[in-house]
């Protein structure tokens, strides 16, 4: 029962991010088709390592670059 409440709070707080990133469940609703889910990630830095290390589509990181990312 516990792990089921913990779920639920952890939904509900993050659809209450995107209805207040998007300003109200209408609006949500007009671009979920623009919502994107990146498996695992927290941040945009999550994001973008997943998308140079396990997808490849940013295709190989410049040498001038690559200090910045670990």
């Amino acid at each position: 029962m516990r792990v089921g409440l913990r779920i639920a709070g952890v939904a509900a707080r993050r659809t209450t991010k995107f209805i207040i990133f998007f300003g109200s469940v209408e609006e949500l609703c007009e671009h979920q088709d623009d919502i994107i889910h990146y498996p695992y990630c927290e941040d945009m830095e999550d994001v973008a390592r997943y998308l140079i290390e396990e997808t490849g589509s940013l295709g190989k990181v410049p040498i001038n670059l690559q200090n910045y990312i670990d």
